[in-house]
């Protein structure tokens, strides 16, 4: 999605990606959902939006609340931490919403090489037990187990 096509209006944008997301989950209900908010990935210094908005606040509840409906596992990508661009996504602020809709919750690298498989998991675990998670999913045996953040 270009915001151009949006005519420059985030709040369109991101609107247009929850219905998107929102269909997704309905439709294919996957194991798992990731990249919930990977267009923080682009939103640097607040670039289009803080995240702090209320119009946000209000967005990010919605997407907790269709992820929470859908009875997904949602993905914590590490990615941004590894680049040294930001939290993982989604965000702290998200991560909590999640929590509070009992969403559980996988921990992923999002590697692309062997070198990054670690993903910076340590800090990913302290950002979920600061969000209030206890135990993330990790697949064993055919079966999404709970475990340790910092497993």
């Amino acid at each position: 999605m270009a915001l151009e096509a949006f005519g420059g209006d985030i709040r369109a944008m991101l609107l247009s990606y929850a219905g998107i997301l929102g269909e997704m989950l309905r439709t294919w209900r996957p194991d798992i959902v990731g990249h919930l908010d990977i267009y923080q990935k682009f939103n640097d210094a607040n670039r289009f939006f803080s995240a702090e908005e209320p119009w946000y606040r209000a967005f990010a509840a919605g997407l907790a609340d269709m992820v929470a409906r859908s009875g997904c596992i949602a993905e914590v990508n590490t990615a941004l931490l590894r680049l040294g661009r930001g939290e993982a996504y989604p965000a702290r602020m998200i991560l909590r919403l999640l929590r509070e809709r009992n969403v559980p919750v996988i921990l992923s690298s999002d590697a692309h090489r062997a070198s990054d498989l670690d993903g910076r998991f340590a800090e990913a675990a302290t950002l979920l037990r600061e969000s209030g998670y206890s135990s993330v999913k990790m697949l064993r045996g055919g079966k999404f187990v709970d475990f340790p953040p910092d497993v």
